[in-house]
């Protein structure tokens, strides 16, 4: 398998036009020094130590010439990763810009919508009509219990990164709609050592999804994230769920394994693919007969 990766990222490498340009100029040099060193052996009738000395520089040339494609090949590859993180990261900053439009603008119309029901009530209850007075107020009791959550929103604003602010923004809404109860735990500024990076979001999204996902099946639903930064530059996000049954921990992160059926579980077995892959980033995973935790320590760079 780890044979077969590396066949497929040189199979990448080499489709690119840059890579073929120039390797086919090392295949062009490799031939032309083998042509100049046959001309050379035959135009001068060289002795077995002079053609063995020829030799032995042409293979010296030709294994130095790999060296430097090689070489080249590990900062084309390095330098296309970098590329492409810096796209993802901008696409995520974009789509972080308009989630946080779109909040805005729901929150608007929210509260221009409480208003004109609000203006409305003084004529509904002049109306004497008892059937109208009750259906308007169940209507303005909604738009009120729908408004009321928006302040416990409010302090993710205190988290600087976009990204990080936009997906707890979704997710939290959504939790809302699916009628589990959010605390939010965050009442100093958020601040990581570092941007966060695309696979970093990949990782909080999939420990959102099976938190509100698990949440869902208890009697009480409830999720809690709570956000804490420390003076060193760590920072630590936690989130934490209850659930109806208790999954089996000493399988969570295999392959397959779900509570939801069979071959649902791939979600927290690529969580810990994606942990491995973070050099500053840890991940805790912890249970208990009522609690399923997961805590993500970002550490500063060294």
């Amino acid at each position: 398998m780890h044979y077969l990766k590396i066949f497929a990222a040189i199979t990448s490498i080499f489709r690119q036009v840059q890579v073929q340009k120039y390797f086919l100029a090392l295949l062009l040099i490799c031939f032309s020094a083998l042509s100049a060193l046959l001309w050379l052996i035959d135009f001068y009738q060289l002795n077995t130590a002079s053609r063995s000395l020829l030799i032995a520089g042409f293979s010296s040339l030709i294994l130095l010439t790999a060296f430097i494609f090689v070489y080249f090949l590990k900062i084309f590859n390095l330098r296309n990763e970098q590329l492409v993180a810096q796209r993802d990261y901008q696409n995520l900053l974009v789509y972080a810009q308009a989630i946080e439009k779109n909040d805005r603008t729901l929150r608007k119309f929210k509260h221009d919508q409480q208003n004109i029901l609000l203006s409305l009530q003084t004529y509904v209850n002049e109306s004497q009509q008892p059937e109208l007075q009750q259906y308007f107020q169940q209507i303005l009791d909604n738009a009120n219990a729908q408004l009321q959550v928006a302040p416990q929103f409010a302090n993710l604003d205190l988290i600087a990164d976009k990204p990080l602010r936009s997906i707890l923004l979704q997710k939290l809404a959504q939790a809302q709609q699916d009628a589990v109860t959010v605390k939010l735990e965050l009442t100093k500024p958020f601040v990581l050592a570092a941007p966060i990076s695309v696979a970093q979001i990949r990782m909080l999204g999939i420990i959102l999804d099976n938190a509100l996902e698990a949440a869902k099946s208890a009697t009480t639903p409830a999720v809690q994230v709570a956000l804490f930064s420390y003076p060193n530059g760590d920072a630590e996000l936690i989130v934490a769920n209850n659930f109806a049954t208790a999954p089996n921990f000493g399988h969570l992160f295999d392959y397959g394994y779900s509570q939801k059926g069979a071959e649902r579980g791939t979600g927290l077995a690529s969580l810990r693919e994606l942990a491995e892959q973070q050099p500053n980033l840890l991940l805790d995973v912890s249970q208990t007969t009522t609690e399923f935790r997961v805590i993500l320590t970002f550490m500063e760079a060294n």
